[in-house]
């Protein structure tokens, strides 16, 4: 069995979705106090990317000790591809407890317009601390070098590619003592590499009607929602956080105004709706209140869908849900997947990455 580990949930069912395109039996889980052995994949979220550095090295050091203990000798390690998180702190316990004596990061996605070139990222040309990254309100990119991101450690080693064949050459000269470690370009070369082959007949998406879609945006990346297709189409009300709220104001109110209209809609997009401020209490208090709405409408009536941007919002709202082993339904679109969890039958869940664009994935 193969175990990917990701520090967001979004990241983590972008993997779960390219182990179900390669036909693997896929698991993702959000505890693995007990590991699932029904799978040829496991897929943990650990949300890490949402605790401070000392508390990522804590749970990173158990998850760990944890596999290691359990005999698990195939791991890959999802990092976000514009190296967002703690990147070196949540790497470096699987070469203190596991058997791993170097890691090879390849957190780049050609396939998205994302490259490392001479030791610099860019994305769609642009170099990453130009980018919209550079408001990330917990990580932002200060710098487009990505030697900075790995703080002089030894045996760490961030490649460039700018190709998927660059990618896949990596993937199949991997050295059996070095932990690969990336975004979900190099993931889906790794499973080329161990012989796994994409599956012509995986059942594909439909598209959303109108009735019972719950959207929620949590990511502090824009892609207005007014361009996506879907909202565009089907004239869903955008509900974003008013501004008292945003800065500090109970949002009780709120949330009631947001359950009347659920009340008499059949579909609602929450969204925060502001520029992004930086630090970790103002994203965890945004969180938090994206959560409490969302369990207060869910409440009232359980949508078709309910459609999640981001991975720290997606995180809590689960939790909040106590919904922590999911299976995948469907690969909407590359790294938008459709999940079902047996904690609530008859119930899709659908996450896309934050820093994806909405476009016309769901019509």
């Amino acid at each position: 069995m193969i175990i990917a580990i990701a520090d967001d949930i979004t990241g983590a069912a972008e993997i779960a979705g390219i182990g179900f395109r390669y036909g693997l039996r896929v698991k993702l889980v959000m505890d693995i106090s007990q590991i699932p052995t029904d799978c040829d994949l496991l897929v943990c979220a650990t949300d890490t990317r949402s605790l401070t550095e000392k508390e990522a090295i804590r749970q990173s050091c158990q998850l760990a000790e944890q596999l290691h203990a359990s005999g698990y000798r195939k791991i890959f390690k999802k990092v976000d591809s514009a190296l967002r998180g703690h990147l070196v702190a949540e790497l470096q316990p699987f070469l203190d407890v596991v058997h791993y004596n170097n890691v090879l990061l390849i957190p780049q996605n050609p396939s998205k317009g994302r490259i490392i070139q001479k030791g610099i990222y860019y994305i769609n040309g642009v170099p990453l601390h130009e980018t919209s990254f550079k408001d990330d309100p917990e990580f932002p990119a200060y710098t487009s070098e990505v030697n900075c991101f790995l703080k002089k450690k030894n045996g760490f080693v961030i490649a460039d590619a700018t190709t998927l064949d660059e990618i896949e050459e990596y993937a199949t000269s991997l050295p059996p003592d070095t932990l690969p470690a990336g975004g979900a370009d190099f993931f889906s070369a790794y499973l080329q590499a161990e012989g796994y082959i994409l599956q012509p007949d995986i059942p594909t998406f439909k598209g959303l009607t109108k009735d019972n879609v719950l959207i929620v945006c949590g990511s502090t990346v824009r892609h207005p929602l007014e361009t996506f297709g879907y909202i565009q189409r089907h004239q869903v009300d955008i509900c974003s956080m008013p501004l008292p709220v945003f800065e500090g104001g109970h949002p009780n109110s709120w949330v009631e105004e947001l359950k009347q209209m659920y009340i008499q809609q059949h579909s609602l997009a929450i969204t925060i709706g502001h520029p992004p401020q930086t630090g970790k209490d103002f994203a965890d208090r945004l969180k938090q209140i994206l959560t409490e709405a969302t369990f207060a409408l869910i409440s009232i009536r359980l949508p078709q869908y309910l459609i999640i941007e981001g991975g720290a919002t997606a995180f809590s709202i689960l939790s909040r849900l106590q919904c922590n082993e999911f299976t995948v339904k469907q690969e909407i679109a590359s790294g938008v997947i459709g999940l079902e969890t047996k904690q609530i039958p008859g119930f899709c869940i659908i996450m896309k990455p934050g820093s994806y664009p909405w476009g016309d994935t769901f019509l």
